[in-house]
């Protein structure tokens, strides 16, 4: 990764590249990722460890066997997509994914109030597979 980045490539492919690391290894890869960002580079970044990668990101695409259920910014996610996380009061009825926490509930639902929200990768993930369909008509994916 280093040589990559030192060698100035446009495009960096990497697959768990967080697996093994301990939290301060994490928070300087983040760092070190941050700081090599450019519009001329592209990074793409292949893992199940979406905390690690979730404020680095500008670009979610989410595929099950071999098929685009949701290709969007994480912009264009935000205006079309509600993130409650850890909240108490949560309209089931209206919700494409509600998970139990610790804190209340992490939940995905329709952005019709163009709220503010914080992208939570993981819910976000849950909610595309349990409601493909509802959620790649909000973003005009055929599936």
């Amino acid at each position: 990764m280093s040589f990559a980045l030192a060698t100035n490539t446009s495009l960096l492919i990497m697959d768990e590249p967080t697996n093994g690391l301990d939290l301060p290894a994490k928070s300087q890869f983040k760092k070190f990722i941050a700081s090599n960002m450019a519009d001329e580079r592209t990074i793409i970044i292949s893992t199940h460890q979406v905390q690690d990668v979730e404020k680095l990101i500008e670009q979610v695409i989410i595929l099950e066997n071999n098929k685009v259920l949701l290709n969007a910014s994480t912009t264009d996610i935000c205006q079309k997509l509600y993130f409650v996380n850890g909240g108490s009061d949560v309209d089931t009825e209206q919700a494409f994914y509600v998970s139990p926490t610790l804190q209340g509930y992490n939940a995905l639902l329709p952005n019709e109030d163009e709220k503010e929200s914080v992208l939570n990768l993981e819910t976000l993930f849950n909610g595309v597979l349990n409601n493909s369909k509802q959620i790649g008509n909000l973003f005009d994916v055929k599936i």
